[in-house]
């Protein structure tokens, strides 16, 4: 089932696939549910979305979040940009990353309730942070607008906590954009998402 959410002013719509839990997650705990839409946010339950069509460099996204009132701690807003081979159902084994974490020891290691990182997947292993964490209030019930310029030369990250030019870059000629909200049974919104 596709969710077409976006700016209605926007340059295009996005359509958006839900994508099933990994199968090869080692998480054990509980898998979360596809997203859904309530009213003009769509909401991450736990399982990622992922764009129904590719993308390329330049591009600009922009968007609205929020984590809803009784989060779990150690959770966070996921934004991923994926190479076009990548599964569907199974853990991305290659991706660039910015991460919100949400009330982790991350957060708690640079004194804020939330923490903004960029992490790098090129193998089985883990993705390995390689630029971050700067502290990000992030708190419950509060909507924050992410930028996202992402060029040849680097990532362009503008917040409404600050803004900064980092030189990772994104290594594939087309990419889908995927985005997750973690750990279930968090409810994290997204409004406004446009891609342009």
């Amino acid at each position: 089932m596709l969710l077409g959410i976006g700016c209605a002013s926007g340059p295009r719509p996005v359509v958006w696939d839900r994508l099933p839990f990994p199968k090869d997650s080692g998480w054990n705990g509980s898998k979360g549910a596809p997203a859904i839409v309530e009213g003009d946010a769509m909401v991450l339950l736990g399982q990622d979305v992922r764009t129904s069509g590719a993308h390329q460099l330049p591009l600009t996204v922009d968007f609205d979040f929020e984590v809803a009132k009784g989060a779990p701690s150690d959770g966070g807003f996921l934004l991923k940009f994926a190479p076009t081979n990548s599964p569907t159902d199974a853990e991305l084994l290659q991706a660039i990353i910015v991460c919100i974490s949400y009330q982790s020891p991350t957060a708690a290691s640079v004194g804020s309730s939330g923490a903004l990182l960029v992490y790098v997947k090129d193998s089985a292993a883990p993705a390995r942070a390689v630029w971050g964490p700067v502290a990000f209030a992030c708190e419950e019930g509060h909507f924050y607008h992410l930028h996202l310029e992402a060029r040849s030369d680097g990532l362009k990250i503008i917040t409404d906590q600050g803004a900064t030019q980092i030189d990772v870059k994104i290594p594939y000629d087309k990419f889908f954009i995927q985005m997750s909200g973690w750990k279930p049974p968090s409810r994290w919104y997204v409004r406004n998402f446009s891609v342009h």
